[in-house]
């Protein structure tokens, strides 16, 4: 039973028992005071290549409070609108990491400013076949007081009271390449939507990739009106497809500038990843918008 099943279990079993108790149980939810602004990761990704083994994940607290977090290594399946869920077992083609990585420390406790970093190490067996291995490396909030907390709100009411912890956190991908990997992609399916303001649309596009690895990049809108220069209206960046997945479908509003509106030009797209001194582009399409 993995952590985070084991404290939904927890939370039911501690409801089920308020409910045999005598009085009215009241469910409370407890003010949050984590954002996730609070912490600054970086990198936001990991990848082990080549001969690369090692890798370091440096933690910063943005906050004025103390943080302390939990760390683990997770594995994740991505679904067709990029949304993650947590699994416990390879499905076809996908390959988790986690048996191959080893990390330290995995108590982390910050105080305002203070920054602390997370050592990576990725063993690789002789035997590992070619391919590409993910998972993930989870910071889970640690609250100060217990997820689920019972008081009796008086005795006059004879009712008892559950106050609800919610536990913030948030992972970041590490991926192992061995082997020769290779991957292409293409846009497919761009369809445009006009909105109520003629300045403002909404484009849907499905990034399709092939082959053997991930893709990850930005996705860039930009619209070229008759006699006029091309300006970008819209951008969204780190978008990525992991194996086994052939295709992701993605949504972006597009805002014109003042003055402008997104009808009669031409409206192409671009997906494209950051190099260490430029952008590669990885698929592009365009189409006309009447």
């Amino acid at each position: 039973m993995n952590r985070q099943r084991a404290c939904v279990w927890l939370l039911c079993a501690a409801i089920c028992a308020c409910c045999t108790l005598p009085g009215r149980a009241i469910a409370q939810q407890a003010t949050a005071s984590f954002s996730l602004s609070d912490l600054m990761i970086t990198p936001m990704r990991i990848i082990f290549e080549g001969r690369a083994t090692t890798a370091e994940v440096s933690l910063i607290n943005r906050s004025n409070k103390n943080l302390s977090y939990s760390l683990s290594i997770v594995n994740n399946r991505m679904s067709l609108d990029g949304s993650m869920e947590l699994i416990d077992e390879e499905g076809p083609g996908e390959r988790f990491a986690s048996p191959y990585l080893r990390f330290t420390p995995r108590r982390v406790f910050l105080e305002p400013g203070q920054v602390q970093i997370v050592r990576m190490q990725l063993r690789k067996p002789a035997d590992m076949e070619e391919g590409e291995y993910r998972s993930h490396l989870s910071f889970r909030v640690i609250p100060e007081t217990d997820a689920v907390g019972m008081t009796d709100t008086g005795a006059h009411n004879n009712a008892i009271s559950i106050k609800l912890t919610p536990i913030y956190g948030l992972s970041i991908p590490v991926i192992a390449r061995h082997g020769e990997l290779e991957a292409s992609v293409r846009l497919s399916q761009p369809e445009f939507r006009h909105n109520a303001d003629p300045a403002k649309g909404e484009l849907s596009v499905v990034i399709e990739r092939e082959g053997n690895r991930s893709v990850y990049g930005n996705l860039v809108a930009h619209w070229k009106a008759p006699g006029t220069t091309t300006v970008e209206i819209g951008r969204i960046n780190g978008i990525a497809v992991y194996t086994p997945n052939a295709q992701r479908a993605v949504t972006m509003q597009l805002t014109a500038p003042e003055g402008s509106v997104i009808a009669g030009g031409t409206l192409s797209l671009q997906y494209s990843e950051q190099l260490e001194d430029r952008q590669r582009i990885l698929a592009e399409t365009s189409m006309v918008v009447r």
